[in-house]
């Protein structure tokens, strides 16, 4: 009430009251297939319930729950009516019609064993059954059939793990109970694997003669929601910088945050952590960042004490900060953000900016350079109002996706900031995906380009685009007008897909680049760690010098990977030249060097972490690689190194078996998917001593 007059629910209030609504089954009175009974949908999931089985739709995969060796056709119905009602009108004829639909707090199957009814129902968004016991019933009948998982097990704790694809779904030890749901008398019990497939209730001492229930409830993993890490960063003082993405609101927060809960959708995250403790102490600061909608990190990039930022948000209110550009122009814009790590609290924030036409922006890659400038690039779907600052080199989007560069200046004032963008791209599909500022302040942007007529400058090393998507690398020097600032630009591809995922500048005008090739016929150089393909897609680390003719400027290029699909996310190089590359792996044969325990492939995907010296020939280049493993999946995101020799690589896992030191601040997951950070020793893939 406001001067006694209603104020209605702002749309992020009404969007937190629909999600805390409880789970809702519907009758199907022919919206869909006669065999579906009753149905819930959400957001997460779809539950279809037939004459004998729930089926959950989960993403792109449908898990089967099937009762054995009991009552064919038990009584199917609907209980708890509810008094909402749903409506479906679709197509223009009445008669397709459907008003009024019945909507219910449960399912329940009758008699599905004798004595044993099965009821389904939501606890929050969760869907959860029990078997309801009556009294001289046995409940040794229950046997449950799960069809879909491509793996079970039961966890220490007593949870039913269900592998479906690149998801884990949780079932908890099942709370067994006498009496009512309000002064429950617990019974002990749990779950016991019969084959691959099905499982029983094994149930501790009860009173036979008064009804048993046993409740078990189905998650994604854990009770918090997703993290995955998408960026790592030492700064000056040796600590760990984590950025990623969250939609979980149990963040732990430490130190002064900018933001102290999960504001939209999905926030951005950022954490520093200190390497040098142990537990909870290690966490030293950490914060949310974001607004009311979506906000995607894509990359990160630490200069000195300065952290960049670099993504994507559909967030309206998204935090400003001296920005060039304060509102969202679009479906879905490109932010770039610089915290200054050095301060403290809300004041870590010191620019944030919006850039953004009147369609989607993406930005995958941000960079800086010594004077502070803030670098990013990605693409963009924009035809009209995307901002053209300082000259652009290319005015206009020639084909549907198409890469951009923009470039703030945080020491001007607020709309100032910008002082350079541009289109870049040909008549087809364009994507910046990596940023570096060499030496010399000249920008160099690699990418993915389906397009035959990029535009491709100096004296190239591949004039010509080979098909199926190229990577490219270009520089661009902003000293220069228009289109004389593309001072080189040259396809690098086989007759296949490429996409290059990172890059760096090194000295003189050496680029490493690295990303993943499906190609057979990438270019490789005679001192390849490994000159031809192993498997359906490979890694490749490639360096290009620009100041050699053409023929000669491919000065180390190498597949890197096992017989299977294998993908590179993320490039470094260390104190020592080597080059350090994170990705994931489908192959169980990928190449081990020295990697002392981390040399078993467990899971559907495991991350992989690679050390490479490119002044060694052939096999000797490969001086560290090892699995980041569980049996769950991992992806390794990101790859950065100290000054000491250290790397630290930062992902993602399903796992709750991944192995953490038994000092890690976190040494357990607690999510669905959850963010690890691993520190592989300059040392711990050293070359064996000779005796």
């Amino acid at each position: 009430m406001h001067g006694g007059r209603y104020e209605p629910p702002g749309p992020q209030a009404a969007q937190e009251m629909l999600r805390k609504l409880p789970m809702r089954f519907e009758a199907n009175e022919g919206q869909l297939h006669p065999q579906v009974k009753y149905y819930s949908r959400s957001s997460e999931q779809l539950v279809l319930f037939t004459e004998n089985e729930a089926i959950l739709q989960l993403s792109d995969r449908v898990l089967s729950i099937r009762p054995q060796g009991g009552n064919p056709a038990p009584r199917l119905t609907g209980t708890d009516l509810l008094p909402a009602r749903s409506s479906y009108y679709l197509g223009p004829r009445p008669a397709a019609w459907r008003t009024g639909v019945r909507q219910y707090g449960a399912v329940s199957y009758r008699e599905v064993y004798p004595g044993i009814d099965l009821i389904y129902r939501g606890r929050g968004r969760r869907l959860e059954y029990d078997f309801v016991v009556a009294p001289g019933a046995e409940p040794s009948r229950v046997r449950l059939r799960f069809d879909g998982a491509d793996k079970m097990w039961i966890d220490r704790d007593g949870t039913l793990v269900m592998k479906i694809g690149r998801a884990l779904l949780h079932q908890p030890k099942p709370f067994i109970y006498q009496g009512t749901p309000r002064s429950p008398e617990p019974v002990e019990g749990g779950y016991r694997l019969v084959g691959k497939k099905e499982i029983v209730f094994e149930v501790g001492r009860y009173d036979p003669t008064r009804t048993l229930v046993i409740d078990p409830v189905l998650t994604y993993f854990g009770t918090s929601g997703k993290d995955d890490a998408v960026g790592v960063a030492v700064d000056p003082e040796g600590f760990l910088w984590v950025v990623g993405k969250t939609n979980s609101a149990e963040l732990p927060l430490a130190g002064e945050p900018v933001a102290d809960a999960l504001k939209g959708k999905t926030d951005i995250f950022v954490a520093r952590l200190n390497p040098s403790l142990q537990g909870a102490d290690a966490l030293v600061y950490s914060t949310y960042l974001g607004g009311s909608d979506d906000d995607e990190p894509t990359s990160v990039f630490m200069r000195g004490s300065n952290l960049y930022i670099a993504g994507s948000t559909a967030s309206t209110d998204f935090p400003i900060a001296n920005g060039y550009q304060s509102s969202n122009g679009g479906d879905r814009d490109a932010f770039v953000i610089w915290l200054n790590v050095a301060e403290t609290g809300s004041s870590i924030l010191w620019y944030s900016s919006y850039f953004g036409g009147a369609d989607r922006e993406v930005a995958n890659a941000v960079s800086a350079d010594a004077a502070g400038k803030i670098y990013a690039a990605g693409y963009t779907t924009s035809t009209e109002k995307l901002p053209l600052l300082g000259g652009s080199l290319q005015p206009a989007n020639r084909g549907g996706w198409e890469a951009f560069l923009f470039v703030a200046d945080p020491s001007l004032s607020e709309s100032a900031t910008g002082v350079y963008s541009t289109y870049l791209g040909g008549v087809s599909t364009d994507v910046a995906t990596a940023i570096a500022v060499d030496q010399a302040g000249r920008v160099i942007l690699a990418g993915y380009t389906m397009s035959g007529d990029f535009p491709v400058a100096g004296d190239s090393y591949q004039l010509g685009y080979r098909g199926g998507g190229d990577a490219f690398v270009t520089v661009v020097d902003l000293s220069k007008p228009g289109l004389e600032a593309l001072v080189y630009a040259t396809y690098l591809g086989g007759s296949d897909y490429e996409a290059p995922k990172s890059l760096t500048a090194a000295a003189g005008q050496e680029i490493y680049i690295a990303g993943y090739t499906l190609s057979s016929d990438f270019p490789t150089s005679l001192n390849a760690y490994r000159m031809v393909s192993a498997g359906a897609a490979d890694a490749f680390v490639a360096r290009l010098d620009w100041s050699k003719p053409a023929f000669e400027s491919l000065t180390y290029s190498t597949y890197v990977g096992g017989s299977r699909s294998d993908l590179a996310s993320s490039m470094a190089l260390d104190a020592n030249g080597q080059v350090l590359l994170t990705g994931y792996t489908y192959s169980d044969d990928f190449p081990l060097m020295n990697a002392g325990s981390a040399r078993t492939y467990l899971g559907a995907a495991d991350g992989f972490f690679v050390r490479l010296d490119p002044s060694k020939p052939a096999a000797e280049g490969l001086t560290c690689s090892m699995y980041i493993a569980s049996p769950g999946i991992e992806v390794g995101n990101w790859v950065a190194a100290d000054a000491a020799g250290n790397a630290f690589v930062a992902g993602s896992t399903t796992s709750g078996s991944l192995e953490a030191d038994p000092g890690a601040y976190r040494p357990a997951t607690a999510g669905y998917a959850e963010l690890f950070v691993t520190r592989i020793s300059a040392t711990e893939c050293a070359p064996p001593q000779s005796q």
